[in-house]
């Protein structure tokens, strides 16, 4: 078992030797000394507890507003990111939606052909065979007569393939002139063959249809 505390022996004999009066006061001063070590221990302890979770509250609150920062920053990138691919993607379905009323708009009958090409056939002139099969191609659009800038855009055109017979060669030297004075027939393509008998040759004729 500890043994309990003691005063020392030398202090023993020297208030001993003190007056009454005395004694009392050593005796008084030497328990406030104690007491006010004690209180001096504790609060110093509290002090370093307190200095601990002032920096461990400050330590919290900086990891906590660094997290609800990330996750704000998160949160918004993810949310732009949301709406720029509905963003493109209206974008992509507004142009196809365009592109496609566009097309539709430009559609070539095959009666508006045949308007403009019958009236140009000649009488020693006939035909076997027709195809017509719409197509397209980039092209360049100047913005103005005096403007040299252009656009790049989409040309919907009519492919035409025709073949038939024509009773003289020189009947159809005559029809090719005449479609190329034409504005609305362009790349305009007879076979090598279709030049070879002087009578009664068979041709092959590729163009394209410009309304």
């Amino acid at each position: 078992m500890p043994r309990p505390w003691a005063w020392p022996p030398g202090l023993l004999l020297m208030i001993n030797l003190l007056p009454p009066q005395d004694k009392q006061n050593l005796k008084r001063e030497m328990i406030f000394q104690k007491v006010l070590a004690i209180f001096s221990l504790h609060f110093t302890c509290l002090l370093v507890l307190a200095i601990i979770l002032g920096f461990l509250s400050a330590f919290l609150t900086s990891k906590a507003e660094h997290f609800q920062k990330t996750a704000l920053q998160k949160t918004q990138q993810l949310q732009t990111a949301q709406f720029q691919t509905i963003k493109d993607e209206a974008i992509f379905l507004n142009n196809a939606l365009n592109k496609l009323q566009t097309f539709w708009q430009r559609q070539i009958p095959v009666s508006v052909f045949l308007e403009r090409f019958i009236p140009l056939i000649p009488q020693g002139l006939y035909l076997r065979t027709l195809s017509f099969r719409l197509s397209s191609k980039k092209t360049n659009v100047v913005q103005s007569a005096s403007a040299t800038s252009t656009n790049s855009g989409q040309l919907i055109f009519a492919a035409v393939q025709l073949e038939g017979m024509i009773d003289k060669r020189e009947e159809l030297y005559e029809f090719k002139k005449t479609l190329e004075r034409q504005k609305n027939f362009q790349d305009i393509y007879f076979s090598p063959s279709s030049w070879a008998k002087s009578q009664y040759a068979e041709f092959s004729l590729n163009l394209s249809f410009l309304p």
